[in-house]
């Protein structure tokens, strides 16, 4: 197994981080983990309870974009509405939106699926925990 990074994109040190963790690490579970065991979910939870930690204390800057939520839609011209969908790569986590602009929190809307909106409002999403995880909000 082999896994790159192209020094001369990482213009600093906090940026070289930020491209090389976790990925390393996820190159590390498919390189040595028993095909037997190998999990999303299970790796996630390891990231949350052990590496982001360790990460941390060691003052790494890594990336958070599992976290990331993804929005896609569809619009509905003769209607003027835009079906919204959203999705995310991390498990045991809620999606939660806003349409006017602020921040989501866990009072905001929560995804429960596909929903429609007028053709331009400014969606805000945010990945939030769902169970007691380390990546708590």
């Amino acid at each position: 197994m082999e896994a790159c990074l192209w020094g001369e994109f990482t213009p600093t040190q906090e940026h070289c981080e930020y491209m090389l963790y976790p990925r390393a690490l996820a190159s590390a579970e498919v390189s040595w983990s028993d095909p037997n065991v190998k999990d999303w979910e299970r790796f996630q939870t390891a990231l949350e309870d052990s590496h982001f930690k360790r990460l941390e204390r060691e003052q790494v800057n890594y990336a958070k974009s599992m976290f990331t939520v993804y929005a896609s839609y569809a619009l509905d011209e003769l209607k003027s509405e835009a079906h919204v969908y959203l999705s995310t790569e991390t498990v045991g986590y809620d999606i939660y939106y806003t349409t006017g602009g602020e921040d989501p929190t866990t009072a905001s809307i929560k995804y429960e699926g596909n929903f429609i909106a007028p053709p331009k409002p400014l969606l805000k999403l945010d990945c939030l925990i769902r169970k007691e995880h380390y990546w708590g909000a």
